[in-house]
């Protein structure tokens, strides 16, 4: 037998030989049939006419039918139907084997053949011979706008390489052939790139900032609408700026801001009140950030008269300034209504090993406290010479004799061995009191 389209999904057809019919008494499970069966197929067994399965609902072996469970009570709601197989083949027919305009549009009725007549994959590149379908098989306007039904070629249905310029004829895609918004952003997938190599393109306006445009067609909407404000288009070292702000410059010299006169509040250089410099000092009072040598990284503030810097807590007493190593606290300043307190780190949590200290008579006496001048103004000063007090309390003092930095005193490491000190003193004299008393009572 020969077909048109798909394979057939089955070609075996069933010839009934014969019916047994059994009574159900809801106990019995093995019954014994006319026939002797060689398979389960063999037979159709149906019970209250619903169609069993073999091997889960029942088994055959020779003429016995055995059921899983009994079957339920009734008169013949049993059914044996025996049965034969024939196998049959068939052909596809070939292309060949159809006459010439055996299949025409006149032949077939309206709707005859249409999207939802043809299953998936019936019409395939590989199931049409090479060039079955080209110009000179259509008929005039066979393909045109009016013929083809919405969505019947779109790209999920074209395969890949199906349309490519070598398979489009020369004029085969014009202007005058593409209906108006055949073409449109809807039909184009998305994604899609389109070159354009010389010519001109034309009717487009507003193009979206999404889409590469600046969604306005004169300059001035175009800079508001990419964020730009007001401002017009200068050369790079003329640019002037009236209110708003400035942001993201990634690379600025010789800047000035210079709202009142010649010296600016903020400058790239030396002479404004903020400054960015490559010195240690700006030439006028006010902050510098160093930029390098011995002022690279670092905060200058200086003034002739006043105070060079004023440190505010608005509201509670507490800090108004830290002091880090890294990214631990190891100092402050507090301030109160009316005080204000130097701190170093002396929580009992940071420390271990805590033992008593004694014998600070002994580090006192080896103190030389000193009166001396200051070199730089002549002034009178009191305290003591580094080099010597690092020789008796290291700690006090920072730096190195004749390093490149100055040594310094923190006067407050010295405390630990004062008090020290006059404890042992008072235990001495309370002693002396004691021997004192003695003699006098003798």
């Amino acid at each position: 037998m020969s077909y048109l389209g798909n394979t057939p999904d089955k070609n075996i057809i069933y010839y009934v030989l014969g019916i047994d019919k059994f009574n159900g008494t809801g106990a019995c499970t093995t019954f014994t049939m006319s026939r002797t069966l060689a398979q389960d197929i063999d037979a159709q067994v149906l019970v209250n006419n619903v169609q069993q399965e073999p091997v889960g609902a029942y088994s055959v072996s020779g003429s016995t039918l055995t059921f899983t469970e009994a079957p339920s009570v009734g008169t013949q709601n049993i059914q044996v139907i025996y049965r034969t197989q024939n196998v049959v083949s068939y052909s596809q027919l070939a292309t060949s084997d159809i006459q010439g305009e055996a299949i025409t549009s006149a032949k077939l009725a309206t709707g005859a053949v249409t999207e939802t007549k043809i299953a998936t994959g019936a019409v395939t590149e590989t199931k049409l011979g090479a060039n079955s379908v080209t110009s000179g098989v259509l008929a005039n306007d066979a393909v045109k706008s009016n013929n083809i039904i919405d969505g019947a070629v779109i790209s999920d249905k074209l395969a890949t390489g199906a349309v490519t310029a070598d398979k489009i004829g020369t004029g085969a895609v014009t202007s005058s052939k593409i209906g108006s918004g055949a073409v449109g952003s809807t039909q184009l997938a998305s994604g899609l790139t389109v070159s354009i190599t010389g010519g001109t393109v034309s009717g487009i306006t507003d193009l979206a900032i999404a889409d590469g445009g600046t969604g306005a067609s004169d300059i001035s909407t175009a800079r508001n609408n990419l964020g730009l404000g007001s401002i017009a288009t200068q050369a790079a070292s003329a640019v002037a700026v009236t209110g708003g702000t400035v942001q993201n410059v990634t690379s600025l010299t010789a800047f000035t801001s210079n709202p009142t006169g010649t010296t600016g509040l903020f400058s790239v250089g030396n002479t404004g009140i903020l400054s960015i410099t490559s010195s240690t000092y700006a030439g006028n009072d006010g902050m510098t950030y160093g930029t390098e040598g011995a002022g690279a990284k670092k905060l200058f503030v200086s003034a002739g008269s006043d105070s060079a810097a004023a440190f505010r807590r608005r509201t509670t007493d507490g800090q108004v300034v830290t002091f880090n190593k890294d990214t631990t606290t190891v100092g402050s300043v507090s301030v109160t209504d009316t005080a204000t307190a130097y701190n170093t780190s002396s929580d009992r949590r940071l420390k271990d090993y805590i033992q008593p200290f004694t014998n600070g008579l002994e580090y006192v006496n080896q103190m030389r406290p000193v009166h001396f001048k200051w070199i730089s103004n002549g002034k009178q000063g009191i305290g003591f010479i580094a080099d010597e007090l690092q020789e008796v309390v290291p700690q006090a003092v920072t730096g190195h004799p004749n390093g490149e930095t100055y040594q310094g005193v923190d006067a407050s490491f010295v405390i630990p061995y004062l008090v020290s000190a006059v404890q042992e003193l008072h235990d001495q004299i309370t002693e002396l009191k004691s021997e004192i008393n003695t003699l006098k009572n003798s």
